[in-house]
């Protein structure tokens, strides 16, 4: 391929054919494209997050069937597709259902889907009375392996109304319905494929997986969706340069937080690469900020699958959000039925973590950035505060405390959100148990706190990085107000001898806090700044 890039940016335009006419950047992903749509009557499924470009691939694939290569000069595709038939593609957009709260609701959207998609591919849909007996009359119409069939957010009507039990089953039931007709007439059908979020069990769909083939975790299909670095350094070289020259950024250190703050994702049984989310990334080259913003809270950090699983149950122990997952490898493949719907999957599915190793049978999974850890921590926080948010408690500048703010008043917003703090939702026992709470307020502030730093000689608790300060915060867990001053002592000697906060590469104000918290006060009741020895 040429050198050369295209100029645009392409951040919201989910039109293949309207990308390449608009001359936008496309990162290559043709080669798969094509590999999988020259498979003989090939019916397949995807599971991906919300922003990972789903909607684009199946306008990919429509494309691709619809008119060959006309729209892939100069990509993979062109050299490897060697089809010139065009095919009737029918894309079905099930979101459209959503809203649909009784059976007459159902036909009337589904129609509507029917009908949408029809006049898209230049079809006639036939009136059967029932929008089901008239999918069937079009799939009978086109003729034996005549009909490309894409269909996009399967699963969005069902996590609508995951916290809607008669509602849910209302469309599960339809559902089956239209994936079972759509089974028992496969011969009818070029090629299938579609994708979801979630993947919940019922019949038609994946049942032992004997009607598509999932795709969600084939290795060579890792990165179809979402961009790898080396994807992001060819495509977007000139803006990254741009960038670099704005900041005065370093190339390594403009990819280093692109990394920590938008890469991280794997979806591949063999942990190879990373993934970046391509939407965060497009959203950091279109406006770029020295923050480095969250845009995952800001377009998908509540899908609907997490935001109505929460209507119903509650989040797991906070004391467990630091601590790795694990889950077995087929509870993570199989799909989930609605009463038992396992929350590691969920999380997984959403995007909320990702796979980071596999130890024998067992996956164990992480956060997979950073913009991911601070919006977890942000549904975390009403939670150990017992309902309460920092705004509520007066506290909603927490990060320019830390940007301007004395150490006094540092410690003053630490005994504030202790004061509010939910113990049934996270009792303290321990300096560990100090040190997590902390981070989780933190995290959720928008601020990106380090757990156990290292360096050459130790790990401090708690050290909170910012553009000119450094704070560097050593927790000790007093259980009788005895102990306090010879905790403290032990603190600051910990902080001076293993060297906490020295070497800043930033050279920021590096300020050292030794702090004791008291279990029968439950409060910081003792704290010092460090002078470096």
């Amino acid at each position: 391929m040429s050198k050369e890039l295209p100029r645009h940016l392409s951040l919201s335009n989910v039109d293949f054919a309207m990308l390449r006419e608009n001359n936008e950047i496309y990162v290559d992903k043709s080669h798969l494209i094509a590999q999988l749509a020259s498979t003989t009557s090939g019916k397949f499924f995807l599971s991906r997050p919300r922003r990972f470009g789903k909607s684009l691939l199946l306008s990919t694939f429509e494309s691709l069937f619809r008119t060959g290569t006309k729209d892939f000069v100069g990509l993979a595709a062109e050299k490897v597709w060697k089809n010139d038939r065009p095919y009737k593609v029918l894309r079905l957009d099930l979101s459209i259902m959503e809203e649909a709260r009784t059976p007459e609701q159902l036909n009337e959207l589904f129609d509507l889907t029917l009908t949408t998609a029809c006049g898209v591919a230049g079809l006639e849909l036939p009136n059967m009375g029932d929008p089901i007996k008239s999918f069937m009359k079009l799939i009978l119409q086109c003729g034996k392996g005549g009909l490309v069939l894409l269909i996009d957010e399967y699963d969005a009507p069902l996590s609508h109304h995951l916290h809607e039990y008669e509602i849910f089953e209302l469309h599960q039931r339809y559902q089956s319905r239209i994936f079972s007709l759509i089974k028992s007439l496969g011969g009818y059908f070029r090629f299938i494929f579609m994708t979801g979020v979630g993947k919940f069990r019922h019949s038609g769909i994946f049942s032992g997986f004997n009607f598509l083939t999932d795709l969600t975790m084939v290795s060579e299909y890792n990165a179809i969706l979402g961009m790898t670095e080396k994807e992001v350094e060819l495509y977007y070289a000139h803006h990254l340069a741009a960038i670099e020259q704005k900041f005065s950024m370093t190339h390594e250190r403009l990819l280093q937080q692109l990394r920590d703050n938008y890469d991280g994702y794997c979806f591949s049984k063999k942990v190879e690469e990373r993934i970046y989310n391509p939407w965060s990334v497009l959203s950091f080259l279109s406006l770029p900020s020295e923050d480095f913003p969250n845009f995952w809270a800001q377009s998908s950090g509540r899908p609907a699958l997490l935001k109505n699983y929460l209507a119903t149950h509650e989040l797991s122990d906070p004391a467990s959000f630091f601590i790795p997952k694990s889950i077995q490898l087929m509870e993570l493949q199989s799909s989930s039925d609605f009463k038992d719907l396992n929350e590691l999957c969920m999380l997984q599915q959403t995007g909320y973590l990702t796979i980071d190793r596999f130890d024998g049978n067992e996956v164990v999974l992480k956060y997979p950035n950073l913009e991911v850890i601070e919006s977890m921590a942000s549904l975390y926080t009403p939670v150990l505060l017992g309902g309460k948010t920092l705004n509520d408690m007066g506290n909603e500048n927490v990060k320019g405390i830390f940007e301007t703010g004395t150490a006094g008043q540092v410690i003053s917003l630490f005994n504030s959100i202790l004061l509010n703090m939910s113990y049934n939702s996270f009792p303290l026992k321990n300096e560990f148990h100090c040190r997590d709470a902390m981070a989780l307020i933190l995290f959720g502030a928008g601020m990106h706190p380090d757990i156990e730093k290292h360096n050459m000689l130790g790990r401090s608790d708690l050290d909170v990085g910012l553009a000119k300060r450094r704070w560097v915060i050593e927790f000790k867990y007093a259980k009788r107000a005895s102990q306090e001053a010879q905790l403290l002592d032990a603190a600051e000697h910990q902080i001076l001898q293993r060297r906490y906060g020295d070497g800043d590469l930033l050279e920021r104000e590096v300020i050292r806090v030794a702090a004791v918290y008291s279990a029968e006060e439950k409060q910081v009741t003792k704290w010092k700044v460090v002078d470096k020895a």
